[in-house]
């Protein structure tokens, strides 16, 4: 009876762990290009131009494709001798620029725009990040949500309709969206200050943020890409105690994180 229960977790073993697949690391892809495994896509590359391709099947010829609408890239071809299970492979990218964009660069927003007390100022910061990203032709969901976290949308007191001017925002957000892979998962977080209870504060947070998530669906953002959370007073920004109107103004806010990408 020993032996027999031996041979089966031996035969569990070998079915369900001893195959593991292999991986692919590749290095030096232009940022935000698409790559294709056997004609399925797998993902995009992240800032530094790196992806991992994980728990490939082994036993298989692979043809790695990058796609880029700036970038003119090699194939990179797995043979069988490589396809084998637990392999950890490294290749390199062979790719051209084709003139129809440049990579993104950090960009360093002036000393006004990393501590805003004003809405008119977090307009513009906001709209010139956008505007450096549209420029540059190519760039980053952290990126985009950087510059989306400099504009803070004028509520009202206590209400969560969004005003025309920052109406114009969101819908320019909109469009940087729009171009993000599918399978990228943003938070839309509510925050207030501290004045009102905590009960208020967190229903106005839920609203508000319902209601930015709810224009971005209109303006054509898929809606699984999307999650609205309220915080209410719980998260104020790093070392902000709500003490005075400007540190009140700073944390009544929209803020996008990135949850998924």
């Amino acid at each position: 009876m020993f032996l027999f229960s031996v041979m089966v977790l031996l035969a569990v073993y070998f079915i369900f762990l001893g195959k593991t697949g292999f991986e692919v690391s590749i290095k030096g892809v232009p940022v935000r290009s698409d790559v294709i495994v056997n004609g399925s896509h797998w993902g995009v590359t992240s800032a530094d131009g790196f992806i991992r391709l994980q728990t490939l099947k082994a036993g298989e010829t692979k043809k790695i494709v990058i796609k880029n609408p700036s970038w003119n890239c090699q194939p990179i071809d797995i043979n069988l001798d490589e396809a084998k299970d637990g392999a950890v492979i490294q290749k390199p990218a062979s790719c051209a620029n084709t003139g129809g964009g440049q990579t993104t660069t950090e960009q360093k927003p002036p000393p006004e725009c990393l501590n805003i007390s004003d809405f008119e100022t977090s307009r513009r910061c906001a709209y010139t990040e956008l505007d450096k990203l549209e420029k540059a032709g190519t760039w980053t969901v952290d990126q985009l949500l950087f510059a989306m976290n400099l504009y803070i949308i004028n509520f009202d007191r206590k209400k969560w309709d969004i005003k025309p001017v920052d109406m114009k925002f969101v819908e320019r957000a909109s469009i940087f969206m729009k171009k993000l892979p599918p399978n990228t998962v943003i938070e839309v977080g509510g925050h207030t200050d501290s004045d009102g209870s905590d009960q208020d504060n967190q229903k106005l947070s839920d609203s508000r943020a319902n209601s930015v998530m709810t224009e971005l669906v209109k303006f054509g953002v898929i809606q699984s890409m999307l999650k609205s959370q309220g915080y209410g007073e719980k998260r104020p920004r790093p070392n902000n105690t709500n003490a005075n109107d400007i540190e009140k103004f700073r944390n009544r806010r929209i803020e996008y994180t990135v949850l998924s990408k």
